[in-house]
């Protein structure tokens, strides 16, 4: 893992970080052939930051789900594969492992 600031050499606040994200998904969504969130699924999985990488989760209420993040479903939901199969993980915290 690594910052921003290791990357860039600088400090950069994190309303400006918010705000250019921000930006480029409603440029994104104002495009007429954006069709759903579906659509673009696949795109964005090839970059989601955690997509192939082994991790954790510690899901409220302590039930915990290890294994590799396979991305994102249509529901936002994060899809972890694990000896058990395809875990729809909601909300939790999150580890690298």
């Amino acid at each position: 893992m690594t910052s921003l600031r290791a990357i860039i050499g600088t400090e950069i606040p994190l309303a400006t970080v918010l705000a250019s994200i921000g930006q480029e998904i409603n440029k994104l969504l104002l495009k007429k052939d954006f069709g759903s969130f579906g659509a673009i699924l696949p795109e964005y999985n090839r970059h989601h930051a955690l997509t192939g990488r082994r991790l954790r989760i510690i899901e409220p209420g302590g039930t915990q789900v290890a294994g590799i993040c396979e991305g994102l479903d249509a529901q936002g939901r994060l899809l972890v594969r694990s000896s058990h199969g395809l875990s729809r993980v909601v909300a939790g915290h999150v580890e690298l492992i």
